[in-house]
């Protein structure tokens, strides 16, 4: 955006405007992309502007993006770049996007799950089955350290 004070809206650029309208359009598109996929997304802090009366120059906006299906988080980063992008434009402003994934989905191999349960249960262990979640990403942030622990040794750095 651009600073200027509140008597003078035509001389600023709103980037608090920006991110209110970036934020609709964003909750919309992952509804819709999402479709019957479970997922979920929350702005937990929009942050911009120091006075009431001042036109505000920065805004940023944080989102907690969980999902199972991977080809649904990257057509979501694809979207979410475009609708940013347009926004910025009709004010004429500009945005800086950072699209930083902690974790990635765990997903669990059925065909394995299937063996590995035939396997316990022939060795006398009662097995319980768990309800799926998204109440926790431990484990799929355990995969993605250890994951690069390997590729950053693999590759020798």
């Amino acid at each position: 955006g651009k600073s200027s004070h509140a008597t003078l809206p035509e001389q600023g650029i709103d980037a608090i405007a920006m991110a209110v309208e970036c934020y609709d359009k964003l909750r919309a598109m992952v509804k819709e992309e999402a479709d019957s996929l479970p997922y979920i997304w929350s702005v937990g802090a929009i942050s911009g502007g120091t006075a009431h009366n001042v036109i505000c120059d920065k805004c940023s906006m944080d989102i907690s993006f969980r999902f199972y299906d991977n080809d649904f988080a990257k057509r979501v980063e694809k979207r979410l770049g475009d609708i940013c992008n347009e926004v910025s434009k009709k004010f004429g402003g500009r945005i800086e996007r950072v699209f930083d994934m902690s974790t990635g989905a765990v997903y669990n191999d059925p065909t394995l799950c299937d063996k590995f349960e035939s396997k316990i249960k022939n060795a006398g262990v009662r097995v319980v089955p768990v309800k799926r979640e998204m109440c926790s990403e431990d484990f799929g942030w355990y995969i993605t350290k250890s994951n690069n622990y390997i590729t950053s040794k693999a590759s020798g750095t």
